[in-house]
């Protein structure tokens, strides 16, 4: 039988569906700046109002954080797979819009860019590791997802899809056998998500646009 919390309530901050990330044994249905949703084959071990450490990864990043279990149910009464709710703790201060901007753009944004191991507790920014030179910017903008692609900003999603077909071959870790061919490929194929879907590029371009503004004030 399906475990519910009685304090259930929708989370204030918008929610963005990620299955690239994982998270106590399964994977990240939702993740917004304040909890998330995690999908598992079978019932975890976890139950409402428990607490407990979480870390939330990547293939090259992770973030580990506080978090309190709100909601805990079966996804469907013929299936073993649950989905549970949860909230994080005492996050400081900018934790929630790294966590957004990674559930939306697919990396977390620190210096220089620099994929990174940090510790929310703390702040403190450990095991620095290379991206692709493409994705270098000066800190506070964002990496151009065009520019990644080889493609203009008014290009039309053909072109976005045949300018990832063409770089996802080059780079594909059975082709390409540079150390940070892994690296780069899952780099791509995240921009690609978010440029090859029409709703999310109107998301980055307008968080661009956004940038763009506070820097020229």
């Amino acid at each position: 039988m399906a475990t519910t919390s009685k304090r259930r309530a929708p989370r204030a901050d918008d929610r963005h569906r990620t299955h690239a990330l994982a998270a106590l044994g399964g994977s990240l249905v939702d993740l917004s700046a304040n909890g998330m949703r995690v999908r598992t084959h079978t019932r975890p071990d976890v139950r409402p109002g428990s607490t407990y450490r979480v870390e939330i990864k990547s293939t090259s990043q992770c973030i580990r954080l506080t978090a309190e279990v709100v909601w805990v149910k079966r996804t469907s009464v013929l299936s073993r797979a649950h989905e549970f709710g949860v909230r994080f703790l005492d996050l400081k201060p900018g934790v929630g819009q790294i966590l957004e901007h990674w559930a939306v753009y697919g990396f977390i944004p620190s210096r220089d860019n620099l994929a990174a191991t940090i510790n929310v507790n703390t702040g403190a920014s450990t095991m620095p590791a290379s991206v692709p030179p493409t994705t270098n910017a000066p800190a506070g903008e964002l990496p151009c997802f065009y520019n990644v692609l080889g493609v203009t900003g008014d290009a039309c999603q053909a072109e976005i899809h045949a300018a990832y077909r063409r770089l996802a071959k080059t780079l594909h870790p059975d082709v390409c056998r540079d150390e940070d061919a892994a690296e780069r490929f899952a780099f791509i194929a995240r921009v690609y998500q978010v440029l090859g879907e029409p709703e999310s590029r109107r998301k980055y371009d307008a968080a661009i646009v956004r940038i763009a503004t506070g820097a020229a004030a």
